[in-house]
C-alpha cells in the first residue's frame, strides 16, 4: 500500500545540485508569465522539496482557477522551534513579510498535537502547520513564494477546494445490488458480519442519518451528552454527539473567502454523502432497502459540503481527517478528491495513519493516470486508492488507474441510500471506494 509522490526529472536533477537537510526545505518558483510547463501542459506554480516520514519530497504545486483554491489564506508549515505570530515586535523578515500581506489572522487548527498524547502520534510535526489569513490583493500564490523566502517557513501552500467524485452517465437503472455478488460479500458475511465497534468515517457532503437504511448504523460518541452546550469530552467540538458540519450554512464565494459557520448537524447538503453511507453501512437485515458492505460497522457522519446546488465541492476535509483519526475512526473515507499535491494534505494523512486510521480515497473519474499526479488525495502515500469496475469486472471507462490504484471495485450502476428514505443507482469511484 505503500507509495511514493512523483519526483519529476527536473526535480531529481534540482536535488542533485542542491543540500538539503531533513530539518529545511527548499523551494523554486516560477513566474505565471514563464511557468514550468508539464508534458499535459498543466502550468507548475513553484516546486517544494519538503522533509516527510519517507525523507524529501517534492511537490509540483500548480496553478489552478480561482475556484479552484481559497481567497486569501494559505497553509504555513515553520520549521522546528519557529512560531508564526502577529505579535512578533522585532523587525524580523517575516515579521514584515506578515506585516506586507495585511495579516489578519493566524489560525493552527492542529496545536493540541503538540502536547501529550497527542504528540506521540504527530511525526510529521503537523502541530507547526497554520492557516494564515491576509488582507493584501495578493495571490495565495505569490503569497506563498514571499513567504517561503523566510528562513522560518518549512512550505506554504495554497487551500485546495476539492470535489466529491460521482459520475453520472445516461445508464440505465438497476433495482438491485449486483455489486454484492460480484465481490462475493454474501460469503465474506458468512465468515464475519464486522461488528458494531467498528467506526467508518464518511468525509463527505453530508448526510441523512435519520434515513431509514441508515440511522440504525450512525455513531454516536458516547463521551458527549447530546444538546447541553458543553463541550463533554473537551475534544474542541461542543455537542459533537453524532458527528461534525465543518461548513455549516454559509455560501460558495463565502467559502472561497474562507468563512465558514460549523455546527453540530451534519445532515444537509447531503445527497453525494448520503449514497456513499449507504454504500458503506446500509443496515443489513432489516427488512428494508438494500445492505452496505460494512453490515454493522457505525457510520461517523462528518459534513464538508454546502448546501445541495454545491454540495459537490469539499471544504475542510483534512480537518475532518484528524477529527475522525482523532475520535478512533478506523476507517476514513474520502470519495472526493482534485488537483494539486500538498505537502500539508500529506501531512495530515500521515499523521491519521499514526493515529491508527486507515484513509480510503477515490481513484477519480478522469480516465487518466493517476501514477503522474494531477489527482490527490489518490496521489499520496499512506491512502488505500480504489478504482471502479463495471458489471462484467472491467475497468469502467471513467476510472483513474495507474499503479497507485490499490484496489478496484464495483462503481457502475450502484444502488444505495438517498435523502428522505429513497435510493438510486449512482456511478462513480465514489461509490467504489465505500464499497
Amino acid at each position: 500500500m505503500k507509495k511514493y509522490l512523483r519526483l519529476t526529472i527536473a526535480s531529481i536533477i534540482a536535488l542533485s545540485f542542491l543540500s538539503i537537510s531533513a530539518e529545511a526545505a527548499n523551494f523554486k518558483a516560477y513566474s505565471e508569465e514563464n511557468p514550468k510547463i508539464e508534458p499535459d501542459g498543466s502550468k507548475i506554480a513553484f516546486t517544494i522539496y519538503a522533509p516527510s516520514l519517507r525523507g524529501l519530497e517534492a511537490y509540483d504545486v500548480p496553478f489552478l482557477e480561482k475556484d479552484d483554491y481559497l481567497k486569501n489564506v494559505v497553509y504555513v508549515k515553520v520549521k522546528q522551534g519557529a512560531s508564526l505570530t502577529l505579535n512578533n515586535k522585532k523587525p524580523t523578515p517575516l515579521a514584515r513579510t506578515l506585516t506586507d500581506l495585511m495579516t489578519t489572522k493566524i489560525v493552527r487548527p492542529y496545536k493540541k498535537f503538540e502536547f501529550y498524547p497527542y504528540n506521540q502520534y504527530d511525526k510529521n510535526g503537523v502541530n507547526r502547520l497554520y492557516e494564515l489569513n491576509y488582507a493584501a490583493d495578493i495571490d495565495p500564490y505569490k503569497a506563498c513564494v514571499e513567504l517561503m523566502k523566510n528562513d522560518e517557513i518549512e512550505y506554504a501552500v495554497p487551500i485546495f477546494v476539492r470535489r466529491v467524485v460521482d459520475y453520472v452517465p445516461n445508464d440505465p437503472k438497476l433495482n438491485s445490488q449486483w455489486a454484492l455478488g460480484k465481490i462475493e460479500e454474501f460469503k465474506a458475511w458468512d465468515i464475519s458480519k464486522s461488528d458494531t465497534s467498528i467506526v467508518i468515517a464518511i468525509v463527505d457532503s453530508g448526510t441523512d442519518y435519520n434515513h431509514e437504511d441508515l440511522k440504525d448504523n450512525i455513531w454516536i460518541n458516547p463521551n458527549e451528552i447530546p444538546d447541553n452546550g458543553i463541550d463533554d469530552d473537551g475534544n474542541g467540538y461542543v455537542d459533537d454527539w453524532r458527528g461534525w458540519d465543518f461548513v455549516g450554512d454559509v455560501s460558495y464565494s463565502e467559502a472561497l473567502s474562507n468563512h465558514w459557520n460549523p455546527d453540530n448537524d451534519p445532515k444537509p447538503g447531503m445527497f453525494h454523502g448520503t449514497h456513499v453511507a449507504g454504500c458503506a453501512a446500509a443496515v443489513a437485515n432489516n427488512g428494508k432497502g438494500g445492505a452496505g458492505t460494512g453490515f454493522k460497522s457505525k457510520l461517523m457522519i462528518l459534513k464538508c459540503g454546502l448546501d445541495a446546488k454545491n454540495s459537490r465541492s469539499i471544504f475542510k476535509g483534512y480537518e475532518a481527517i484528524v477529527y475522525a483519526a482523532i475520535m478512533g475512526a478506523d476507517i476514513i473515507n474520502c470519495s472526493w478528491g482534485g488537483s494539486g499535491g500538498s505537502p500539508a494534505e500529506q501531512d495530515i494523512i500521515d499523521l491519521a495513519t499514526q493515529l491508527g486510521s486507515l484513509v480510503v480515497v477515490a481513484a477519480g473519474n478522469n480516465n487518466q493516470n493517476v501514477d503522474y499526479g494531477r489527482f490527490y488525495p489518490a496521489g499520496y502515500s499512506n491512502v488505500l486508492c480504489v478504482g471502479a469496475t463495471t458489471s462484467s469486472d472491467k475497468k469502467a471507462g471513467f476510472s483513474n488507474y495507474g499503479r497507485l490504484v490499490d484496489v478496484y471495485a464495483p462503481g457502475q450502476s450502484i444502488y444505495s441510500t438517498m435523502p428522505g428514505n429513497k435510493y438510486a443507482n449512482e456511478n462513480g469511484t465514489s461509490m467504489a471506494t465505500p464499497i
